[in-house]
């Protein structure tokens, strides 16, 4: 049992193998100590970190399990600093004061289910700690991150992530946790792609293709948002990835103008020869009235104004009776 639990037990567990005396002479003479009620570590040094983590479960009691972004960080999760120790305990259990650097959340809704059933220290299966780590951080762009970063680390799969969501669906937060989860199985799988999802709702621009593959004499490269039917490729935070040979001819030399907005760097570079443009045409204007400015620029208008595309055009790739082609 102290090998399992990095030398961490409980003073009941260590007076039942070992008798209470011996328990007794150990902490007295130094060789052990108690620290906090009821739990021992069997050392006298500073506590390591996975100590930490079970000193923290076996004072809260039986049923307790590690959760949000402390059990994400155990199982691969990257790039969020948070050293608190997060636990989920049954709504009925009844704790002593808290361990300082650890925080406590109740859930009626904690079973073997929610655990997963191999992995020590005990603590609730990936998807269920992203959605718990979301729903518990205080800004809204950083519950973001966490549940794109999932995704993005190649950690869990954004189906999962909608069925930990929907086993609990009336936490806070729940609407902004869904709509995220759309536009990641989109693909946006960064925080600065979903910046530029709300970007492209703000201005009333119609949905571009997500990480379109396209096969080139250099191989595959894969562009972060592409309208086809316009000939429009926007790549977030400013990295083209290659784009020479976009469109063909002296436009695929056209250098990108990255443009800052809220949180994200993008470019915009739309091919020669569309009408209301002399030449390559790349994103103008003061961000993010840049991008709003792309509309009107390929012809676009929100639905409802005065010459609006037609959707099925759109879809077809169809513009003034001209076909406009793109080679994936």
């Amino acid at each position: 049992m102290c090998a399992r639990q990095a030398g961490v037990v409980t003073s009941a567990a260590a007076f039942r193998n070992l008798g209470e005396p011996a328990v007794r002479w150990r902490l007295s003479s130094g060789r052990w100590r108690r620290v906090c009620y009821g739990v021992i570590v069997t050392q006298s040094g500073p506590l390591t970190e996975e100590q930490r983590l079970w000193v923290a479960l076996l004072a809260a009691g039986d049923g307790a399990a590690l959760a949000g972004l402390t059990a994400a960080r155990l199982d691969g999760l990257t790039g969020f600093d948070d050293r608190r120790v997060h636990l989920l305990i049954p709504v009925s259990r009844k704790l002593r004061k808290p361990l300082r650097d650890v925080v406590v959340h109740r859930c009626a809704r904690l079973g073997p289910a929610d655990v997963h059933p191999a992995r020590q220290p005990p603590r609730t299966r990936l998807a269920r700690s992203l959605v718990d780590g979301a729903t518990w951080v205080t800004p809204d762009r950083l519950a973001r991150a966490i549940l794109a970063a999932g995704v993005q680390q190649r950690l869990v799969r954004a189906t999962d992530l909608g069925q930990a969501l929907a086993y609990c669906p009336h936490g806070p937060r729940r609407r902004l946790l869904r709509a995220t989860l759309g536009d990641v199985s989109d693909g946006a799988e960064a925080l600065s792609e979903l910046d530029f999802s709300d970007l492209v709702g703000r201005y009333g621009l119609p949905e571009p293709d997500r990480q379109a593959r396209r096969v080139d004499a250099q191989g595959n490269r894969w562009l972060d948002a592409v309208w086809e039917w316009a000939r429009l490729v926007a790549e977030i935070d400013g990295r083209w990835h290659g784009c020479r040979g976009l469109v063909g001819g002296p436009a695929a030399r056209q250098r990108a103008d990255p443009r800052r907005v809220p949180g994200t760097t993008f470019s915009c570079v739309r091919g020669a020869g569309q009408p209301g443009s002399r030449g390559p045409a790349t994103g103008r204007g003061a961000a993010p009235g840049g991008l709003g400015r792309a509309g009107p620029g390929i012809g676009w208008r929100p639905a409802g104004s005065s010459g609006a595309l037609n959707p099925a055009r759109q879809r077809s790739g169809v513009r003034n009776g001209k076909s406009l082609s793109y080679r994936n």
